[in-house]
């Protein structure tokens, strides 16, 4: 990941950097948290590099009030790497309306994440749950969430030492994985609804 210093003017100088701990979600790991419901994924539908362009203006203009790093330089430079084929947005729809997603890099069998945006409830955190889903189909198994936050949290990320995200990285970069881009419902991915035993089950200790 890029980060940039924060006395400089971007792009004339920038470092990579590892932050130590990395924060990452493994294949079955991230998930829908508590605060997301099924019946608020009805009507969401996600693609993968429908509208890369939109989505990097929207991360940008989400964050624009708190001061954004996504500047125009950074926004070109993203958009040349999508036309490489390194990065990737995924689009969160309600209809024919975006309405949240995320943009990143692909690296193997590793999705590292740079932002994400929504314009309704829930639809960022839709967003990582799909990413997620069409990564592991695709045989991916680990998304760079960069840092812990109360938000990724939720959805099952954790910190991880920067030792252990190298060694990850370095089985996982060569691998193919392609994700899957066609326009898919999220209701797909909600959980199955609870079964209960039966009343003289024995859960009420009935015999």
């Amino acid at each position: 990941m890029i980060w940039v210093e924060p006395t400089v003017t971007f792009p004339s100088v920038s470092r990579w950097r590892f932050p130590d701990p990395s924060t990452a979600g493994e294949d079955g790991v991230v998930g829908f948290g508590a605060d997301l419901q099924p019946d608020t994924l009805c009507g969401f539908e996600t693609t993968v590099d429908q509208d890369f362009d939109a989505v990097v203006a929207a991360c940008a203009e989400r964050h624009g009030g708190e001061g954004t790093w996504i500047l125009p330089e950074m926004h070109a430079a993203y958009l040349s790497l999508h036309h490489l084929g390194h990065a990737h947005s995924l689009e969160v729809w309600y209809g024919d309306e975006l309405v949240g997603g995320l943009y990143g890099v692909g690296i193997g069998a590793v999705f590292a994440g740079e932002s994400m945006f929504h314009w309704v409830g829930d639809a960022s955190k839709v967003a990582l749950v799909d990413l997620v889903d069409r990564l592991a189909e695709a045989g991916g198994w680990l998304v760079d969430v960069q840092l812990v936050t109360p938000h990724l949290a939720s959805l099952g990320a954790r910190p991880m030492p920067r030792r252990s995200f190298l060694e990850l990285l370095r089985r996982a970069r060569d691998l193919p994985v392609r994700l899957p881009p066609e326009r898919r419902p999220v209701a797909r991915l909600a959980p199955p609804p609870r079964a209960f035993p039966p009343v003289n089950g024995p859960l009420l200790g009935k015999q």
